[in-house]
């Protein structure tokens, strides 16, 4: 779970122009298939776009946190939840069993809602909801019904401008706890009461503009951490979860650039989470230097977005990043096995630009240039999961600058071109 900065997105906006000019477009021709282990090529990843859904509200709500997967009607097929933007409350698609999903019921939250994440939060067996209220400093968990209906439960009090949640067991209770990024100045973590509700909320530093927040095991010491991206200071920090619920904070790694999202998982193997850090431009300080055009495109593309790997040292930090271009103006990614090969792949959706670019991985954590698409304009977020159950993983794609829409993005690797 990620969250969104909609300063850096009103910052890349600004930033546009200047940057197009600067770095003009780039191009060339397409790298070799990727191969699997045993040599022979790996599969293609294709995708194929849906007619778009529309959804209440507008799409200004959307945030790289503001949506979560799951089943909410206990009939064996991933739902969708999405903020609704300006028009309050969360909109709950339910999944008809090929990956088409009825009209949106819309489940009451107080508030702009911002960020979402899932979890059996009172241990019934049935997924709930917990949403961060930008105006009222606090996160509700909304209970589930186990038919796709929400009813609003506690709120607790987080700090000011919640904008982003990750779930995890930070005590190894068997409970599901938050960690909320408020505004970019605070973390908070609330430890679960297995009832519905959450203990209070106690309070970690965030950055100078903390953009997103991930959790993973970063260092391999069996516990939870936490990984927040400062767009302008332009670093990773790691709190390094000592699994009874409480952090201490690690070392500060380099994102590589303004990162607008980061998310977390094992892209080479190694049993630690890396990091994906989703870039809505450049380098600062390469902007500021006045590199030559040539310079600047081949040290982030044109617009200066794409995506960074960081892959974790095991000692709670990162190696230097490798950067991927991808799109303008990169603003979600996500990972996951699209080619079925084994190996971890990188999807990345751009806000100005309507892109959707796969990353194939090619083993050791590096990755080769993959296919791309015409996505919703201002997409912002991106849900992978199996929609439509065969066995390989899609993407929902929330997006709009102003009706909201959803596109589903099938994979048709496994069908015959």
């Amino acid at each position: 779970m990620i969250t969104m900065g909609s300063s850096a997105l009103r910052l890349a906006a600004a930033s546009l122009p200047l940057l197009l000019a600067a770095c003009g477009s780039s191009g060339g021709a397409a790298p070799a298939a990727p191969r699997d282990g045993a040599g022979t090529a790996a599969r293609d990843i294709r995708l194929e776009a849906d007619e778009p859904y529309a959804l209440p509200g507008t799409g200004t709500g959307f945030g790289a946190g503001g949506g979560a997967v799951g089943d909410f009607n206990h009939d064996g097929h991933a739902d969708l939840a999405l903020a609704n933007g300006r028009g309050g409350g969360i909109n709950i698609l339910l999944n008809r069993g090929d990956g088409r999903f009825a009209e949106a019921l819309v489940a009451e939250a107080s508030g702009t809602v911002q960020a979402i994440a899932s979890g059996d939060f009172d241990g019934d067996g049935l997924l709930d909801l917990v949403a961060a209220g930008l105006q009222d400093f606090s996160v509700t968990m909304l209970k589930g019904q186990g038919d796709g209906r929400f009813v609003a439960g506690a709120s607790s009090i987080v700090g000011l401008l919640p904008q982003g949640i990750v779930t995890a067991d930070f005590n190894h209770d068997g409970r599901s706890d938050l960690a909320v990024l408020n505004g970019s100045l605070t973390l908070a973590v609330l430890l679960g009461q297995g009832d519905g509700r959450f203990g209070p909320a106690w309070q970690l530093p965030g950055g100078l503009f903390t953009t997103s927040i991930a959790s993973g095991d970063f260092d391999g010491d069996g516990h939870a951490d936490l990984a927040l991206a400062d767009g302008v200071t332009e670093m990773l920090t790691v709190y390094r979860g000592a699994g009874d619920g409480s952090f201490v904070r690690g070392g500060l790694s380099f994102a590589g650039g303004f990162a607008e999202s980061i998310v977390a998982g094992d892209l080479n193997g190694d049993g630690l989470d890396d990091i994906v850090a989703g870039l809505v431009a450049a380098p600062l300080r390469a902007l500021l230097q006045e590199l030559p055009e040539q310079q600047l495109r081949l040290l982030a593309g044109p617009y200066g977005s794409g995506a960074d790997v960081l892959l974790a040292d095991g000692q709670g930090g990162f190696a230097a990043p490798v950067h991927y271009l991808a799109g303008t103006a990169a603003t979600a990614v996500a990972i996951d096995d699209y080619d079925r090969d084994g190996r971890a792949d990188i999807a990345v959706a751009s806000f100005l630009s309507k892109d959707l670019t796969l990353l194939r991985g090619s083993g050791g954590g590096l990755f080769a240039p993959g296919p791309s698409y015409e996505a919703s304009g201002g997409a912002q977020l991106l849900l992978s999961t199996d929609y439509d159950g065969d066995g390989w993983p899609d993407l929902a794609v929330p997006g709009g600058l102003g009706a909201a829409e959803l596109t589903i993005f099938r994979n048709v690797s496994g069908s015959a071109p």
